[in-house]
């Protein structure tokens, strides 16, 4: 199973409660455990501040707009700086390709689910319960020490949305004793951000061939999961 972000989080939750199977290995991309370090998402959700039960019980569903916009705040310049590069490198096909791929086109997310957000919100940017070992899902204890498949880790120092500080823990907390953590060199970045991320995709391709059997693989992102899990097609 590869978890990519939150969708990382919920193969945690996951792997966790289902501890005895069917997952069989686990890859997690630059997933957050620590949800005090996420720094100025943590801001944003301050308990204090953020009156969750407002919002959730006012709109219902999140709308993305809403969620991409808490993205953008934390880097303004970002989709700035993006585009007038592929105005430089306009007629870099190889620029011009990676730049699809990674930053642009309109936002495709889903809405979040109310009551997921509501939970998270509560369980985890609020009591960080699945750093403190106290998660519960469904009224099912989810302690990450209680997964034992193998798993790997794959972070980046320079991920302003998923900090290095919120990932570093996992692998230390995780129960399995085959497991390992890999540092990304590349990363994306709001002076570079497609040259980098084509180097992170190289990078990646050869992380997947860790342990892992594709044509059994579940691909978990961020955005919330479908029906029917999507599956990855051996090369």
């Amino acid at each position: 199973m590869i978890g990519y972000c939150f969708g990382g989080v919920l193969s945690l939750l996951y792997g966790s409660i289902f501890n005895d199977g069917p997952m069989k290995n686990l890859i997690c991309f630059t997933t957050p455990i620590d949800f005090r370090e996420m720094k100025l998402f943590s801001n944003f959700a301050d308990r204090r501040y953020f009156d969750v039960d407002k919002l959730v019980d006012s709109v219902g569903n999140m709308p993305p707009e809403m969620i991409l916009s808490s993205f953008d705040m934390l880097r303004p310049a970002s989709r700035i700086a993006g585009q007038v590069q592929l105005w430089e490198n306009f007629w870099n096909d190889e620029f011009v390709k990676s730049y699809g791929c990674s930053i642009a086109g309109p936002p495709t997310s889903c809405p979040l689910a109310g009551e997921y957000f509501r939970t998270i919100t509560k369980d985890l940017m609020w009591d960080n319960k699945l750093y403190n070992d106290t998660m519960t899902v469904g009224g099912r204890r989810a302690s990450i020490a209680d997964i034992k498949v193998p798993i790997l880790h794959a972070v980046a120092e320079q991920r302003p949305h998923r900090p290095y500080d919120a990932a570093k823990h996992l692998i230390a907390k995780v129960g399995s004793s085959d497991k390992e953590e890999v540092m990304l060199r590349a990363a994306t970045s709001a002076s570079s951000p497609v040259p980098t991320h084509q180097a992170a995709v190289a990078e990646t391709g050869q992380l997947v061939r860790w342990k892992i059997d594709m044509s059994e693989t579940t691909f978990l992102s961020a955005s919330p999961p479908a029906p029917t899990p999507a599956r990855l097609n051996s090369a």
